[in-house]
Formats: structure tokens, C-alpha cells, sequence
């Protein structure tokens, strides 16, 4: 199991444990915030911002396991299991991949697509400008 995969089960373990066993609900709504910024940085988000998020994260965890002492074995338990997620995400989040631009469109065609008529077309189709080249301003 990588690391991304036990982080996230470790976070929707938690959250859902601490939701549904924990008669504190002030546990179980800092959980819920640590499980959602837990859940922004393991999916949504990269680089810094990513370790932000985790920084807040266990922060978040960390006040969930505070509060969940007084409330039961289970409840310390699902804030702990939180708590590890949340710092597997900020110790290895960064070799983690971000969002995939692999359907992303370029903006315009590059010089050897321009010379190519079927490529001009192509370039029509997906909504692109032909005669608009990589190295020219929007201004142009």
C-alpha cells in the first residue's frame, strides 16, 4: 500500500470514526476540519501549498485528540489514526503526484503544427487559433 493510500484511509477512518462514535462533537467537528484539509492535500492540491494544508491538518488532529481524551478510548483511537495521516501527508506528500494536466489544450499551435495543413484544422476543431503562434503576445 503506498503512502498516499494508507494516508487516505487513515483520514476517512478517522473522520468516520470520530463522526459516528464520539459523543464529544467538539472531537468530532475538529476532526471533520483536520479529515477536509487532509483530504485538499492529499488530493487537490502540491508542492507548498500541499504542506500547508498538512501543517494544518495535523494541527487540526492534534486539537481533536486534545479534545477526545475526555470522550472515549475510541474517540482518542479515530483523532490518533487522523493525526497520522495528516503527518504521513506532510512528511511525504511532496513525492506524491499533483493534478494531471493531461487534458489540458495548449493555447496555441507550435511552429511545426502551423506548417502542416491537417494540423491547421485540427487546431480549428479544438477551439485554437491557427494563425496565432506560441511566441506571439495576446496582444498581437
Amino acid at each position: 500500500m503506498s503512502s498516499r493510500t494508507l494516508a487516505l484511509v487513515l483520514t476517512l477512518a478517522g473522520a468516520a470514526a470520530l463522526f459516528f462514535r464520539t459523543p464529544e462533537e467538539a472531537a468530532a467537528a475538529i476532526g471533520l476540519l483536520g479529515a477536509v484539509l487532509a483530504l485538499a492535500a492529499i488530493w487537490l492540491t502540491a508542492g507548498r501549498v500541499r504542506r500547508v494544508l498538512a501543517v494544518l491538518a495535523t494541527l487540526a488532529w492534534l486539537g481533536a485528540v486534545a479534545l477526545a481524551v475526555s470522550a472515549s478510548v475510541i474517540a482518542v483511537i479515530a483523532a490518533m489514526s487522523g493525526l497520522a495521516a495528516a503527518v504521513i501527508t506532510m512528511v511525504r506528500g511532496q513525492d506524491w503526484p499533483g493534478w494531471s494536466s493531461r487534458y489540458a489544450r495548449p493555447d496555441q499551435i507550435s511552429e511545426d503544427e502551423a506548417d502542416n495543413p491537417r494540423m491547421m484544422w485540427e487546431s480549428l476543431d479544438r477551439g485554437m487559433d491557427p494563425t496565432r503562434r506560441r511566441d506571439a503576445s495576446p496582444d498581437d
